[in-house]
């Protein structure tokens, strides 16, 4: 004999099944949201560093530059002269510029590469508990969309009296 679902059990079912798929496409959805941040971010540093770099380029062009007219003129051998002292003083700064912005440059690579391969991990909580998780802690799968708090940060979830799970304390 098959076993079928009276009307209220089917209607129950597929208002939980609704409801699931609701919460699925908000996820879905702030993670998108949190991905086109991050990649807003990380085109504003490149942009910033690709600038930086134009300006170091050029001030080293004009270094260079000056240093040749000083050597066509054969006064680079007579540093006594405030001029090259200036300049020599000046290629050495802006030598140690291009180190720094290298250096930094190369960190920023680093850090947007952990960024963009970092999994985006959200703080949630029930409204029915007092503990605060992440998205990816086994207890958050099973919050109810209905009672799913989302936080800036975990800050954000002790600020409004939860306390964090096990899944944050262990880091």
């Amino acid at each position: 004999m098959a076993n079928y679902l009276s009307k209220d059990e089917f209607e129950n079912l597929a208002s939980r099944l609704e409801s699931n798929i609701i919460h699925s496409f908000r996820l879905a959805k702030q993670d998108i949201l949190d991905l086109q941040d991050h990649f807003l971010n990380l085109s504003q540093s490149q942009k910033l560093i690709v600038e930086m770099i134009k300006e170091l380029r050029e001030h080293e062009i004009q270094i260079h530059a000056a240093i040749q007219n000083l050597y066509k003129k054969d006064q680079i051998k007579h540093v006594e002269n405030s001029d090259s002292k200036y300049l020599l003083t000046e290629l050495k700064e802006s030598e140690k510029r291009i180190s720094q912005l290298i250096n930094s440059a190369s960190k920023e690579k680093i850090l947007i590469k952990e960024v963009a391969s970092a999994p985006i991990i959200h703080i949630v909580a029930s409204k029915t508990s007092t503990k605060f998780h992440t998205s990816n802690c086994p207890y958050a799968h099973n919050i109810k969309p209905k009672n799913l708090i989302r936080f800036k940060d975990k800050t954000d979830a002790k600020n409004k009296g939860f306390k964090a799970c096990s899944c944050l304390t262990e880091n």
